[in-house]
């Protein structure tokens, strides 16, 4: 017998199993009602044959059981098909990554190179400093080149709301596609032209990277539908109380059952070449940012698509702190990298402050003992104590003391709440001398 819970007025229920004449088992539901008839109490029992039931709520279980492993499937697939995808761009993009870089090693590593064998170049002063400004220039574009890449694969699903200025916008998307649109396409034989028409629009609420992303992903595909060749056209105008940006191709098209389906997830006319999640993924963050999302397309002859985003009233921007608020500092450097810190020892002591050096985290605890310093700038990969575990115990010792931590990691590094507690700035590698002094000094503003 299996009681269940049915007992109302001394009527009792159970499951239990019926034994037939021929063996098998039939699960039965049993209930026993107490009736008086004349006086004389009786039990009136029957039997229900629940046969039926209990394998329609077995077949049920298992469906669940089945369900939630699709679930989980489901949901391991989309994560690897969204990795797989931002892969793909990336890897459609390497080879001219890899040609922007080695132009932009042959200056610094020629250059470098003819002022070392022939030091006689070096009493030229202004040839010098006209050599001095092409590395200078030429690290630079290698260091945006790094921060694009990296700017690219972080992942967004924090995202922040600021002001947006579109016309970088589109400017930086156009720098970060251009090895698919300039040396991919030429090296394959193609020529394609990029024309755009921008006006100068007021910046909107919105967050940068996933707005970028878009423009990325809209370029991307205008590449790809042009196997011969062609022209993008990017334009940019405000209409009303929303910007309208939008990018035209002159491709292969889509016919009108494919503009129907190609904002569906995993819908893709690319084959294996494409994920399916390009449009889809433009078409949420648009719709998070409570724009429109419009496609038009012919076969044949190209395809536009327009993106309208909201221009909403903002509030006027609080000033910078004056890069001049603080004097002079008492800063302890921890960098275990001996190139790094000379160079950031000379960028300090150029900006008026006194510097201490040590090449890890012990012997910058020490160091703290015997003297009394405003400022703890430590790199976060060292031996002994790293710049995490240092900067926890400097604020532990020392509480007012503050911590700047440079990295060579940039975007990927994640703080957790405890180390976002103990660190007050992080600032990427590579980094200029202006852009340390300034941080400096706006730290000590506030």
């Amino acid at each position: 017998p299996r009681p269940v819970a049915d007992r109302h007025h001394g009527t009792e229920s159970i499951e239990c199993d019926l034994i037939t004449a021929s063996g098998p088992r039939i699960p039965v539901l049993k209930t026993s009602v107490p009736i008086s008839i004349r006086g004389s109490q009786f039990l009136l029992e029957s039997v229900v044959d629940i046969s039926e039931r209990k394998q329609a709520e077995l077949e049920l279980h298992k469906t669940n059981q089945s369900l939630e492993k699709s679930m989980e499937e489901l949901k391991h697939t989309r994560e690897q098909t969204l990795s797989n995808a931002r892969m793909n761009a990336l890897s459609q993009m390497v080879s001219g990554i890899a040609h922007d870089f080695n132009n932009i090693l042959m200056p610094i590593l020629g250059l470098s190179d003819l002022l070392l064998q022939y030091p006689e170049e070096t009493k030229n002063r202004g040839e010098v400093r006209k050599t001095l400004r092409i590395i200078n220039s030429a690290a630079k574009d290698g260091s945006e080149i790094v921060r694009r890449l990296r700017e690219f694969y972080k992942p967004s699903e924090t995202p922040t709301t600021a002001p947006v200025d579109l016309v970088i916008l589109v400017k930086k998307a156009l720098e970060l596609t251009a090895p698919a649109w300039k040396s991919k396409a030429q090296a394959e034989g193609r020529h394609i032209t990029i024309r755009t028409r921008i006006a100068k629009v007021p910046p909107i609420p919105g967050n940068a990277v996933q707005l970028r992303e878009v423009l990325t992903n809209l370029i991307i595909n205008a590449v790809d539908a042009m196997p011969t060749g062609g022209t993008i056209t990017i334009a940019m105008e405000k209409k009303g109380a929303a910007i309208l940006i939008s990018v035209t191709d002159t491709g292969v098209g889509m016919s009108p059952e494919t503009c129907k389906q190609c904002l569906e997830p995993f819908f893709t006319s690319k084959g294996t070449h494409g994920s399916g999640l390009g449009l889809s993924l433009c078409h949420g963050i648009i719709t998070r940012h409570f724009g429109k999302f419009k496609i038009r397309s012919k076969l044949g002859k190209g395809t536009t698509i327009t993106i309208s985003l909201p221009l909403k009233v903002r509030s006027a921007s609080a000033k910078a702190p004056h890069a001049g608020s603080r004097g002079k500092l008492n800063i302890l450097l921890a960098e275990d990298a001996h190139e790094s810190l000379n160079l950031i020892t000379r960028y300090l002591h150029l900006g008026g402050h006194t510097v201490e050096t040590v090449t890890d985290g012990l012997k910058a605890l020490q160091r703290m003992k015997s003297s009394k310093f405003d400022l703890l700038i430590t790199d976060k990969a060292m031996p002994q104590m790293n710049g995490n575990a240092l900067a926890k115990e400097a604020k532990k010792a020392y509480p007012d003391i503050v911590v700047i931590m440079l990295t060579g990691f940039g975007d990927f590094m994640q703080l957790t709440a405890d180390e976002e507690a103990n660190i007050d700035l992080v600032l990427r590698k590579p980094l200029t001398k202006k852009e340390l002094i300034d941080a400096i000094a706006s730290l000590f503003a506030k």
